[in-house]
């Protein structure tokens, strides 16, 4: 792989899609995710799409000066509308908000099938994109957390499951990081408690006996650092 056309995050990305798969970039940019994937050779085809006109021309020059233009179909278009559900089979959407993520998910209705291998890179708002997932009918598979430019993301793996996954304050906010402690994790746990416990200080401070405020704070104390 060129891993010099990635960053932490698109690095964290690839690392979840899988061997020989086809690979639906929404939100593409570059173009860097399937151009190095390819180049790499852990998988075949892609899709590059993207909702603007320019960065969809920065992945073609992407592609045309890396000799894989004919091994990725580019598409203009917003999410997945201008993608036939045939088309692939693992889904990459890194480098927007979790609400943004959550409504692409969410206006795509043939994306609930569990042939379908997500890779999600929230930029903000994890944990509006977990309760989405959670309460849709996908599983959260695995998490990975990483740092780029001094801040702390994590990328979600998800498929669907038709199972409600069991969401509580906890979950919601860190998913399977709950679970892992190596340094990134562990930053994030921290930047998750820190944020918790000061949104419930801000609404205590309007509201002594606000029980959501509380549930924030017994949701912080359960997060071991």
């Amino acid at each position: 792989m060129k891993k010099n056309l990635l960053d932490e995050r698109l690095l964290a990305c690839a690392e979840f899609v899988r061997e020989k798969s086809v690979l639906a970039d929404v939100g593409t940019d570059h173009a860097y995710l399937p151009v190095s994937l390819i180049l790499d050779g852990k998988i075949e085809r892609a899709l590059a799409c993207d909702i603007n006109e320019k960065p969809l021309e920065k992945a073609k020059e992407t592609a045309q000066k890396y000799d894989v233009f004919d091994k990725i179909s580019f598409r203009l278009c917003d999410g997945l509308k201008g993608v036939f559900e045939n088309e692939f089979s693992d889904l990459a959407i890194a480098g927007m908000g979790g609400e943004m993520i959550a409504k692409i998910l969410e206006n795509c209705p043939y994306i609930k099938c569990d042939k379908y291998n997500l890779i999600l890179q929230p930029m903000t708002k994890a944990n509006v994109l977990r309760k989405f997932l959670c309460e849709n009918g996908f599983e959260i598979v695995d998490e990975k957390a990483l740092k780029a430019n001094s801040k702390i993301y994590t990328v979600i793996n998800a498929k669907y499951s038709k199972n409600e996954q069991k969401c509580d304050l906890l979950f919601e906010y860190l998913g399977k990081l709950s679970e892992k402690g190596d340094e990134n994790a562990l930053a994030y746990k921290r930047k998750v408690k820190n944020s918790l416990l000061k949104k419930a200080k801000g609404i205590l401070s309007a509201d002594k006996e606000n029980e959501f405020a509380k549930n924030l704070i017994k949701t912080a104390e359960k997060i071991k650092i």
